[in-house]
């Protein structure tokens, strides 16, 4: 079976294909270019493609990449907003989603000068594509008071119903922060198994500093409204009396009976250990799971983050991260590269 890799660039898109006959790891000279697919802009030329932060497989070969891009007729300093393009199966755009390959999400409000961008997306049991996003305050690392959450049809299309506004709306977590400072941003998603009740999805990512907590996990119902089944009125803050925390990009996986698992680190006697969070449907820690719901390993370190999780064939978490140690001035920093079974 072919498989698709995105290569994640500062200017343009770029996505690969490993050959299907050849040796593993070769590139399928069918695929792009020689196996690389690279696009810097869409519709006709009108939309510049900046960057990627995640790629969605359709069971077609299509493969749709969430990130952000800029309108060239809105000038030279025009914002970078939230965008998804489709890539057919041979790697070239495809012309049929949204206009000319991309569907542009409207920022949410005019004085969101410096735009945003598309962090993450997952199908939803429905077949509509789940994006979430942020608002920048600046060209740097900060970002202003929101988040964003859409869902997409088929065709690329924004459904004006989804979302905590009702509708596509500049959101938060329930604890927003006066610009500057805030934090609030959804760094991943995941959509529930198909067969669960309507189209639910996790979301996670760190929260303003206001927040009972430094990160949380949220559960969306099919409208992609708070779920109130879930923890309190769909949120479970972290690292408020926990001492476990979620970082940027934390990898989140489904579980059995719609609980979720979560890349996590934790703090405990002055040791910090990388490992895994797991909750029940209702967002209550699995006592049985590690101690407290949370199982991992103490790494050396005075950084320790989870950034990626997956399940291996035995229903054992793979997680992923780094330690990083910072040594007296006159010894080289170390950041260690980890992965635990």
């Amino acid at each position: 079976m072919r498989t698709r890799f995105v290569l994640f660039v500062l200017f343009g898109l770029c996505a690969g294909a490993r050959a299907e006959v050849a040796r593993d790891g070769e590139l399928d000279p069918g695929y792009g270019s020689g196996g690389i697919a690279l696009h810097s802009s869409a519709r006709n030329g009108t939309v510049a493609l900046d960057l990627v932060y995640d790629a969605v497989l359709q069971a077609d070969g299509k493969l749709l990449l969430a990130g952000r891009g800029r309108r060239l007729d809105g000038g030279q300093h025009a914002p970078q907003e939230p965008m998804v393009v489709r890539l057919a199966a041979d790697g070239t755009l495809d012309a049929s989603y949204g206009v000319g390959g991309v569907s542009v999400f409207p920022l949410a409000a005019p004085e969101d000068s410096e735009g945003g961008t598309a962090r993450a997306a997952a199908f939803l049991s429905d077949g509509r594509l789940l994006v979430v996003g942020l608002i920048r305050a600046d060209g740097g690392l900060s970002y202003r008071r929101c988040q964003l959450v859409y869902a997409l049809d088929a065709n690329g299309n924004v459904d004006g119903s989804y979302g905590p506004g009702p509708g596509p709306v500049c959101t938060d977590f329930g604890h927003p922060a006066a610009p500057p400072g805030s934090t609030n941003a959804i760094y991943d998603a995941v959509g529930l198994a198909a067969g669960a009740a309507g189209a639910a999805a996790y979301i996670s990512g760190p929260v303003t500093l206001n927040a009972p907590g430094d990160s949380v996990i949220a559960r969306l119902d099919s409208q992609g409204r708070f779920d109130p089944t879930f923890a309190v009125q769909g949120r479970l803050f972290l690292d408020n009396g926990t001492s476990i925390l979620l970082h940027a990009n934390t990898g989140l996986h489904l579980m059995p009976y719609n609980g979720v698992m979560a890349a996590a680190s934790r703090s405990s006697l002055g040791a910090v250990s990388l490992g895994a969070l797991r909750l029940d449907s209702a967002g209550t820690p699995i006592p049985g799971f590690g101690t407290g719901g949370f199982a991992g390993s103490v790494l050396e370190g005075q950084l320790v983050m989870g950034h990626g999780l997956d399940i291996d064939a035995l229903g054992a978490p793979v997680v992923a991260g780094l330690a990083r140690y910072f040594p007296p001035a006159s010894q080289a920093d170390r950041c260690n590269f980890c992965v635990l079974r």
